[in-house]
């Protein structure tokens, strides 16, 4: 018998599953290991979420956040440049669908302090992922 949390695993996948199939995805780019952190990089997605293709490329093109604007804007003209023209999609017809910034690992780092101690510098990397849908 499994669990009850392996059941609502398992829920939430089809769920997910479900959600994919309704929507029209176009095309899906993603960037791994960025060297930016992901809550920078978060309010950068949090722009363009939901937005056609022209306007988020407009809003990133103005919006002044050197560690993430010029990773996510590569990645938008990426996932462009995957939608396939033979199911008739119009790139100007797109939109963000989802776009997603997870937590990757981190490169520690020393810095010399006072009285020969060592303090840690910490420098966190993110993943980026993004779906463009066709809305009807």
């Amino acid at each position: 018998m499994p669990s009850n949390q392996y059941l609502r695993a398992s829920q939430r996948r089809q769920r997910r599953a479900d959600e994919r199939s309704s929507r029209q995805v176009a095309s899906s780019a993603r960037v791994r290991f960025v060297p930016a952190p992901a809550r920078k990089a978060r309010l950068v997605a949090d722009l363009i979420r939901g937005l056609r293709v022209g306007q988020a490329m407009s809003v990133l093109k103005f919006t002044h956040r050197p560690s993430a604007v010029p990773v996510v804007e590569r990645l938008l003209k990426c996932a462009i440049a995957g939608v396939n023209r033979s199911e008739h999609h119009d790139p100007d017809d797109l939109y963000v669908g989802r776009i997603r910034v997870d937590g990757a690992g981190m490169l520690k780092r020393w810095r010399p302090r006072a009285f020969g101690r060592a303090a840690r510098i910490r420098k966190r990397l993110c993943h980026i992922s993004m779906e463009l849908v066709a809305r009807p």
